[in-house]
């Protein structure tokens, strides 16, 4: 009985420590370790930007503005802090693509690359599917990810402005709270755009002005959402280092 105690009790305790966001500052520290390194030392790194038209890069369809969609931002931090770091930032992201496309592809066209860490991103298109199946895509490509040893980032939506982005019960919301639950689920890495525009919002701002239409995300918007991801890839003081970066032109 005692014993049957003691297994209850360290089960309570340990689920809950399981079940939550990977801790963002040792979760990538394998990487962060890498990327301080010089020739001949050091190892090429891969970032794999996985979803749909937003890490394309699509502004104003049908205009592609690559180098200044987040994942080319992202890399341009990283170098900015990193020089001697060998890094790619691959995107493998289709437009007009959802989840369940993302993941019958995932082996073939992301995996293959030998990322280290990938980055998801589909929510926006998701909501033509619904939870369920956007679930179960989703967990199949974390699933074959942790297999593959890679370590996971997911990424809740960018805005639509046709969406109250204040309103907890829409269809993007809804997709935000799945994607948390499945970061805890998983133990993955975790970055909330959604939220990241609402505060924004609730600050008084107007969201549409880091919108280049309804809904894909200009310059601005991207830098944004690049500046949700960064914390993850180095330390407060390389951080406030970025904020001063040019915008690209």
């Amino acid at each position: 009985m005692r014993t049957l105690l003691l297994l209850v009790f360290f089960g309570i305790v340990w689920l809950p420590l399981r079940s939550q966001i990977a801790d963002r500052e040792t979760y990538l520290k394998d990487i962060k370790v890498e990327l301080t390194k010089k020739w001949p030392e050091n190892r090429t790194l891969n970032m794999v930007f996985h979803g749909h038209s937003v890490p394309a890069g699509y502004f104003r369809t049908p205009d592609v503005r690559t180098l200044q969609a987040y994942p080319q931002l992202v890399l341009q931090a990283v170098k900015e802090v990193y020089p001697y770091a060998a890094v790619n930032a691959i995107t493998t992201a289709i437009g007009g693509e959802n989840s369940e496309q993302g993941a019958r592809r995932f082996r073939e066209e992301v995996l293959t690359h030998r990322p280290d860490v990938v980055f998801i991103d589909y929510a926006l298109n998701d909501r033509g599917i619904g939870l369920e199946r956007a679930g179960a895509a989703w967990e199949t490509m974390i699933e074959e990810a942790i297999s593959a040893n890679v370590k996971v980032i997911l990424l809740t939506a960018t805005p639509d402005t046709s969406v109250n982005i204040l309103d907890g019960q829409t269809a993007l919301a809804q997709h935000a709270g799945q994607i948390r639950e499945l970061a805890e689920k998983y133990h993955t890495g975790f970055i909330d755009s959604y939220a990241a525009f609402r505060e924004k919002k609730i600050n008084g701002e107007d969201i549409v002005e880091y919108m280049s239409q309804i809904n894909h995300p200009n310059e601005k918007g991207h830098r944004l959402v690049r500046d949700s991801i960064i914390p993850w890839l180095m330390n407060e003081q390389e951080t406030a280092k970025i904020h001063s970066l040019p915008a690209q032109r």
